[in-house]
């Protein structure tokens, strides 16, 4: 299995990538791109399936563009899931993964509580197909918590956008129509024991009980009390509220202004707040010598200039949360040869029916 949810096979010399197949199957395939070193490919028939095969549950499965791993049962998914994370680190970081990595999960189904609806010329609402701009309609969406699924079609009715980006929250619903000028009522969700303010137009985990294991897991990671903590891409300020608890001073660090109006909800007077580029601020000399330093960055990972910027702060502990594999072993791979210790590495399945694993890693200065 590839990165992307392709599994990866060869023809005549040539390598394919190809749609719709699980490693172990031998399948006639028609080609759908070309490259000169590579070509992408979907299956037209299963000669002989894997173990893992089973058929999909959705019947859009194929036409919408939202999932692209229902053809496999969910043991399979995560082995699947494993074995990518572990070739990433092998090939990009040089870094061999344990073979005693397990991925956390919860529920398969009726786990996602934040999702972006569209509307067809024939204004229909529903998601889109892969790879495109077209909409397809969808009455019922497996994935979708049954508070969402229940209320979505009330809440896009009320509105005259084409679009919408809908978050459920434990307490209240957000809608918003993605326009940037235009302000989406906020809502709340409570995560372990704290509540906190969010809406459909910021960054927020839409696995709740999920965010509660990942959570749990960097609680377990946080070094001994005391001290500086800075929590990096800090959005909300989910990491820092909990940091506050085990740490004298708390810094939260995020660029987007929607996100810092409710972190400064949802965090105590006392946690400073920098409305800034991560890797920029990281650069100067204020965030240097932390005890800790929570990052959380966006898909592409951490930018080369903080990467380099790290070696320079030194912080002595780094929890780093990450929602693609691939660039954490690249990130990682850098930090580890420029003198940073890899302590442990786990993963977790907060989106079940796709390829997506979310990570987490720990590393200790070396100095």
């Amino acid at each position: 299995m590839a990165q992307g949810g392709s599994a990866l096979g060869r023809y005549q010399g040539k390598i394919i990538f190809i749609e719709g197949a699980l490693p172990g199957e031998k399948v006639q395939i028609e080609i759908i791109k070309a490259k000169k070193d590579f070509a992408q490919a979907r299956v037209v028939k299963v000669l002989e399936p894997s173990p893992y095969r089973i058929d999909a549950t959705c019947p859009l499965y194929g036409v919408c563009g939202g999932c692209n791993m229902q053809h496999a049962n969910i043991a399979g998914q995560r082995k699947f899931k494993k074995e990518v994370a572990a070739d990433a680190f092998k090939r990009m970081g040089k870094i061999d993964l344990p073979a005693s990595l397990t991925i956390s999960g919860g529920e398969p189904w009726e786990y996602r509580s934040r999702a972006r609806f569209h509307q067809s010329p024939q204004q229909k609402w529903g998601f889109l197909r892969a790879q495109s701009r077209q909409v397809v309609p969808v009455a019922h969406c497996p994935l979708l918590t049954p508070g969402l699924q229940k209320n979505w079609p009330q809440q896009v009715a009320k509105q005259k956008a084409r679009q919408m980006q809908i978050w459920e929250g434990t307490a209240g619903i957000s809608a918003w129509d993605t326009h940037p000028r235009t302000k989406a009522p906020a809502a709340q969700t409570q995560i372990l024991h704290k509540t906190f303010s969010a809406d459909a137009s910021v960054f927020f985990q839409s696995n709740l009980p999920m965010t509660e294991v990942l959570l749990e897991r960097v609680l377990h990671h946080i070094p001994s009390s005391g001290g500086r903590a800075i929590d990096l891409f800090s959005g909300v300020g989910v990491f820092a509220a909990f940091l506050e608890e085990h740490f004298e001073q708390v810094q939260a660090v995020e660029r987007h202004l929607g996100c810092m109006e409710h972190a400064r909800r949802n965090l105590r007077p006392s946690t400073e707040f920098v409305n800034a580029p991560a890797e920029t601020w990281l650069t100067s000399k204020s965030g240097r010598h932390a005890d800790l330093l929570v990052v959380d960055p966006p898909r592409t990972g951490l930018p080369a200039n903080l990467r380099q910027s790290l070696v320079a702060a030194r912080p002595r502990n780094m929890i780093y949360v990450s929602c693609d594999p691939v660039t954490l072993a690249r990130d990682a791979g850098e930090l580890v040869r420029a003198g940073w210790e890899l302590q442990a590495v786990e993963a977790f399945d907060f989106y079940p029916q796709s390829h997506h694993l979310e990570m987490l890693a720990v590393f200790k200065n070396a100095d």
